[in-house]
């Protein structure tokens, strides 16, 4: 059933926890077609490119976002919500960058 390792994972906490990569991925993932770029500035902080996927020119940048080497799924979703909200922002009118709920 989806979701049913939720339910063990709120009771064990360090099972509620990614790696970086395997939260990476859940982020590229959520965003395609859009292009996602990671890459470490220091070791306790990442720069984030979102890229245009027809152009790979970059849509947003975000710099200095800070990060453990382990992420819960609050922590993902929150970066994920931030970096759609900057999206919108800067790209109203762009198909690719609006949420469609």
């Amino acid at each position: 059933m989806p979701g049913s390792h939720l339910c063990v994972a709120s009771r064990t906490p360090w099972l509620n926890r990614l790696t970086l990569p395997q939260a990476l991925e859940l982020m590229r993932r959520h965003f395609r077609p859009l292009g996602l770029e990671v890459s470490f500035e220091t070791p306790d902080s990442l720069l984030v490119r979102v890229l245009d996927p027809l152009t790979a020119d970059p849509l947003l940048t975000v710099t200095g976002i800070r990060c453990n080497t382990k992420l819960t799924h609050k922590e993902i979703d929150r970066l994920i919500q931030a970096l759609e909200t900057d999206l919108e922002v800067i790209h109203p009118n762009n198909p690719f960058t609006r949420r469609t709920e």
